[in-house]
């Protein structure tokens, strides 16, 4: 997997998408038919409509048994991004304003990972690699597909879309399979580099490169 190099964690691109986790447009990555580990590792991915680009950690990606499947990656913003519930609405209302908007009941897109927790994002994925947690679908729900413009939410554009939701789940088991997966992702090449993100996040980066042997 293509590694982004950094020297330091408060400067250069990991920085500015760190920063802009908050951007619109950029929550994609967790599927509803894999459990998922999120890793650490930070890559630059564009917005397909072209106009910019994001950051998304790598993933691990598993069956509900627990076979590793393949590699994946959601938007750094997936960690802390909540939602507007309209489940009332099939659109906007016509007189919909903004402050009828942000009324509207909030919930999490990973169920008690968000920014009222006081938690960075490397801090909320360093408590669930601690608590061997993966990421399952939960439920879905119509919700507000707020519309920005100059980085500032508009109704304009706003819609209303149906989204996957998901939570937490320990399992431990999947977790012990990591040291290998890690081994098989990243080349021994780039270590160097991916052990920074890990350290970063307070992870152990322990990939088991003597079964390669």
């Amino acid at each position: 997997m293509k590694v982004l190099k950094v020297t330091k964690f408060n400067t250069g691109d990991v920085k500015k998408f760190i920063d802009a986790a908050s951007n619109a447009g950029s929550d994609n990555g967790l599927s509803p038919n894999y459990l998922t580990i999120p890793l650490p590792v930070i890559s630059e991915k564009k917005i397909t409509n072209g106009t910019g680009s994001y950051g998304a950690f790598d993933t691990a990606l598993f069956t509900e048994d627990g076979k590793f499947i393949k590699t994946g990656s959601m938007s750094v913003n997936s960690m802390v991004r909540t939602f507007r519930v309209c489940e009332e609405w099939d659109k906007l209302p016509e007189d919909c304003t903004m402050e009828m908007i942000q009324q509207l009941p909030m919930i999490d897109y990973i169920e008690g990972s968000n920014r009222a927790t006081g938690k960075s994002i490397f801090e909320l994925m360093a408590e669930m690699h601690k608590k061997k947690e993966v990421i399952v679908f939960k439920d879905k729900a119509k919700v507000i597909n707020q519309n920005f413009l100059n980085s500032v939410p508009v109704v304009e554009g706003t819609t209303i879309r149906e989204r996957n939701l998901f939570t937490k789940e320990v399992n431990a088991d999947i977790y012990k399979q990591l040291p290998d997966i890690l081994a098989e992702i990243y080349s021994e090449t780039d270590d160097a580099e991916v052990k920074k993100y890990f350290d970063a996040a307070g992870i152990d980066y322990k990939p088991n490169r003597d079964k390669q042997a």
